[in-house]
């Protein structure tokens, strides 16, 4: 119904082939999950994603914060109003979505308050506009004296919004002005946190600003990456890659301080046994595979290293070899940890997690290689003050020193690559981070892995954060990145890309992902959330 091919879900979150969140009004207040408003979700999003442009809606939508969230509301009507009524279905489906919403305002207490009242009221009266129906008695009502209140400002306006329904640009010019009445009468600083504030009440979701695909470029483009996945990875650059490093996780520290973390790490309790796990995945993961030839064999292919037995005696008995099956699974795995700052709390959970887990493949003869990353300083460091002192040129692109680790080595044992994982007690290990580059680079470490199933997982608590970059490029420029590299993985399909968020919901970043509420000790939700994805 979209017409866009590349609509996909991660988490619960409606998102286009962008990677962006896809800003439907009055639609995050019913998660996609619930089974009696799914429906209305897909259709709202829908409707938006055929009738509306995102570039004109942003071009026209007002400074103001409230005025934008009447005019963010209005447009979804509009879409909505333009089903039609050869699909009853989809009506209905918005129908009730529409009064879930209302439900959920009215139960959060939205409208006890005079500014959540007019907003209710201009919505009710929108949409009774714009779909030409009657409002309830029971919201008639509700609504009266603040309609007959708002009636001789925003009359003429709201009268004009059906004839204008299939014209965005006209729609949305007379929709900012009945945004302008309900800004002049709760007049306040023109502040993000203001419509932060009404969206908050249940009117409107909050809608995560993303980098917007370039003019021309549409979402979800037949086949292959996405236009706007190439823009950015087009446009993503870096001032210096002097700062950067790699560096082999066994090195950090003194020997007498690895042992002693490594003792400390030993002594952690495991709420799952290695061998337990070792069963489940051979279960799920082996994959028929010849081992070698077997001879001595009744009856098979002739084995012609037994070919002077039978012509010196004439018996056949045991001249026949046969091929030798064994179920072994045919999958290497991959951990990219997060070791920015935020991380740092995790750092013993999540060592414990990546033992747990690697002794467990180790046992059913899977190979784990385990990487990191963080920055080789905060603030940008050098690279920042080597920018100031090039006059600060406009768009940098990421600044700081990207720092990426080798925790467990692709190939090693687990018994000698284990001793890596001590780094992440080292608390000054933890800086900032750039997952994007990260991605990329880990991504090029599986390439070389010679399996026929490849998976990597990400164990994050949120989001790039470099300090430096976004102060010169903006807060959602790592981003952009990090959501355009995860596409392109996914995508090409060679590697089972999943992400664990700790504490966050990493799916605007990836599709597959896992949340995990923060634990002091290994919790079992963990260990099963990361089998998950790599059995999935």
């Amino acid at each position: 119904m979209s017409r866009v091919p590349r609509l996909v879900r991660r988490g619960e979150v409606l998102v286009t082939g962008t990677g962006s969140p896809v800003s439907a009004a009055h639609v995050a207040t019913a998660p996609v999950t619930d089974p009696r408003l799914g429906p209305g979700v897909a259709d709202a999003v829908a409707a938006r994603l055929r009738h509306s442009s995102a570039q004109v809606h942003g071009e026209l939508l007002p400074a103001d914060p409230l005025a934008a969230v009447v005019v963010e509301l209005a447009e979804q009507l509009r879409c909505e109003s333009l089903t039609p009524a050869t699909l009853p279905g989809t009506v209905r489906n918005l129908n009730g979505l529409f009064d879930a919403w209302l439900d959920t305002a009215h139960a959060a207490g939205a409208v006890d308050t005079e500014l959540g009242l007019h907003v209710l009221t201009v919505a009710v009266l929108l949409r009774s506009r714009l779909l030409a129906i009657p409002i309830p008695a029971a919201l008639e009502d509700e609504i009266e004296g603040t309609r007959f209140a708002l009636a001789g400002e925003i009359g003429a306006p709201l009268r004009s919004l059906r004839r204008l329904r299939h014209d965005q640009r006209a729609f949305a010019k007379q929709a900012r002005l009945i945004g302008a009445v309900l800004a002049a009468r709760f007049p306040a600083p023109p502040t993000k946190q203001t419509g932060d504030q009404v969206r908050q009440l249940g009117f409107v979701p909050l809608v995560q600003q993303q980098a917007q695909p370039p003019a021309g470029d549409e979402p979800g483009g037949s086949g292959g990456e996405t236009g706007w996945g190439r823009h950015v990875l087009a446009e993503y650059r870096v001032f210096t890659t002097a700062y950067d490093r790699v560096t082999d996780a066994t090195t950090i520290g003194r020997a007498d301080q690895r042992a002693r973390w490594q003792a400390e790490l030993d002594r952690r309790p495991r709420p799952v046994a290695p061998q337990r796990i070792a069963r489940v995945v051979t279960g799920r993961l082996s994959a028929p595979t010849v081992d070698d030839w077997r001879g001595g064999a009744e009856e098979g292919l002739l084995d012609a290293g037994r070919l002077g037995g039978f012509i010196a005696s004439g018996s056949t008995e045991g001249i026949f070899r046969t091929r030798h099956t064994v179920a072994r699974p045919d999958t290497a795995v991959t951990l990219l940890l997060d070791c920015s700052g935020s991380m740092r709390t995790h750092g013993r959970v999540v060592a414990t997690l990546v033992d747990t887990i690697g002794r467990g493949l180790d046992l059913a003869g899977i190979p784990l290689t385990v990487l990191g990353f963080s920055t080789v300083d905060w603030h940008g460091g050098a690279a920042a003050r080597d920018w100031k002192l090039a006059g600060a040129p406009e768009h940098p692109g990421r600044l700081g020193g990207v720092h990426h680790l080798v925790l467990v080595p692709p190939g090693a044992s687990w018994a000698r690559g284990r001793s890596g994982l001590t780094a992440l007690l080292r608390p000054e290990l933890f800086a900032e981070g750039v997952d994007g580059e990260a991605l990329q680079w880990a991504a090029g470490v599986v390439a070389q892995q010679d399996a026929r199933r490849r998976t990597l997982v990400v164990i994050s608590d949120g989001g790039p954060m470099s300090t430096a970059t976004r102060d010169a490029e903006g807060s959602a420029y790592l981003d952009a990145h990090l959501t355009a590299v995860a596409d392109r993985i996914e995508q090409a399909g060679e590697v089972r890309l999943g992400a664990i968020g700790i504490g966050a919901d990493l799916s605007p970043f990836y599709r597959r992902t896992r949340v995990v509420d923060e634990d002091d000790d290994l919790p079992t939700g963990l260990v099963h959330a990361m089998l998950d994805l790599v059995l999935s």
